[in-house]
């Protein structure tokens, strides 16, 4: 577990570096950045209760403003506002848990909290931006997406991200903004292979509550996903296969 813990922290340290758009003497564009914002996201989502967030602050935060206010990217810009969903939780968390305020305690960076309200400013503006460079619907889905985001930093709503999720043998719940981003990620990946793999993919359990429903069980599920992946193996190749005869054989 230890060193699980080190990789990820090496991971999160080069996706934090990239996110900042200079990269070992490379300039780096907007795309790539966000893309590695979303990378440090998804990681973080996934570190553990005791893990020293605030060490990361004097690269992420500098990064987040920088995109916000120079990137006209909505993929760009959403993945700011998703890294700052989750920076929002951290902090939730830590004054809940250390009885604290975490922005007063905060000694490894101290521009942290002006920065950080300089964040939330950023994705108010957003939400409320304009302009004739921004297609209809950009601007329709970059509002609805700051609308809640801000929701959440400014208002500090946090009902959002709470859902279930129902399988035929299994169900998961989404209760924080860590949860969610890691859905959404898997979404993305998976598309509609999600549900099966959230029945049989163990790998799964690590990322989120999964429930079992106990009336089915999950080894007969296996056997199904099994059996029809390998109907699905013999159909292609038999497919193939004829093709094959046909060019050959006329």
């Amino acid at each position: 577990a230890k060193s699980m813990t080190i990789k990820k922290e090496e991971i999160l340290d080069l996706f934090a570096k990239i996110s900042c758009r200079d990269f070992q003497g490379i300039e780096i564009n907007f795309e790539l950045a966000a893309s590695a914002l979303r990378g440090w996201t998804l990681v973080a989502s996934n570190m553990p209760e005791n893990w020293a967030f605030d060490s990361w602050a004097n690269e992420i935060l500098p990064a987040m403003v920088r995109i916000l206010s120079d990137s006209d990217l909505l993929s760009a810009q959403e993945a700011a506002g998703e890294a700052a969903l989750l920076i929002h939780e951290f902090i939730q968390e830590f004054d809940k848990n250390n009885e604290a305020n975490f922005l007063s305690k905060n000694d490894n960076f101290e521009d942290f909290e002006i920065l950080w309200e300089e964040v939330k400013s950023l994705t108010l503006e957003i939400s409320y931006k304009t302009g004739k460079n921004i297609s209809k619907v950009d601007k329709k889905n970059m509002r609805r997406t700051f609308k809640d985001i801000c929701s959440t930093l400014i208002e500090g709503k946090s009902t959002e991200h709470q859902q279930t999720l129902r399988f035929p043998n299994c169900s998961m719940e989404i209760s924080n903004w860590a949860e969610a981003i890691r859905l959404d990620h898997f979404q993305r990946c998976l598309d509609d292979g999600f549900g099966v793999h959230a029945e049989v993919n163990e790998c799964m359990k690590e990322f989120f509550d999964i429930k079992v429903n106990a009336s089915k069980p999950m080894e007969k599920t296996k056997k199904n996903v099994l059996k029809g992946r390998s109907k699905d193996l013999r159909r292609n190749r038999d497919s193939r296969q004829e093709e094959k005869d046909f060019f050959l054989n006329g």
